[in-house]
């Protein structure tokens, strides 16, 4: 991220949510994981009902409501960061991540 300030963002990590685009073997519960550098700033494995207006004002497809589906929302600062996004239950399925900028 290039700038002066922290930038909000939405991260998604899409497993379930796959399988209404009929995708097979979609992970069951993802889990997304956010880096700078070595160091895991955040984490989280699922999503609240107040993201869906987040999802809407951005251009993000919507979730099923009470999908195992995961999103963060964060405030970053410039520099580069990672997303990793693994299956919390170990299970190994193949998975989306979407990152948005929010307005």
């Amino acid at each position: 991220m290039h700038g002066t300030g922290p930038k909000g963002i939405l991260v998604v990590g899409i497993g379930p949510g796959l399988t209404a685009l009929d995708v097979p073997g979609a992970l069951t519960a993802p889990l997304l994981e956010i880096f700078s550098g070595a160091a895991k700033i955040a984490d989280n494995d699922g999503w609240g009902p107040a993201l869906a207006a987040v999802f809407s004002n951005v251009g993000a497809f919507p979730l099923p409501a009470r999908s195992t589906d995961a999103a963060l929302v964060l405030a970053l600062a410039s520099g580069a960061y990672t997303v990793r996004l693994t299956a919390a239950d170990a299970r190994p399925g193949d998975g989306l991540i979407e990152v948005y900028e929010l307005p």
